[in-house]
């Protein structure tokens, strides 16, 4: 993560999936927030996820709150 915000580090929010902790990411998945119930970016490579108001999240991104679209 390269910015600060409080909810997205506790919930252990990375800009790329691929740098998440593998102690919490399920490494045999392909999970990210572009294919995540909470991305409100649509097909863009940034935008706002329902868990963080006011805060941008990247596609390629990844938090312990991912759910299946």
């Amino acid at each position: 993560m390269t910015r600060s915000h409080p909810p997205a580090e506790a919930l252990k929010y990375v800009d790329d999936a691929s740098d998440a902790d593998a102690s919490v990411y399920p490494a045999d998945t392909a999970q990210n927030c572009a294919n995540c119930r909470h991305y409100q970016g649509g097909d863009a490579p940034e935008g706002g996820c329902a868990l963080y108001q006011g805060f941008s999240v990247q596609a390629s991104g990844w938090c312990t709150g991912w759910v299946a679209r």
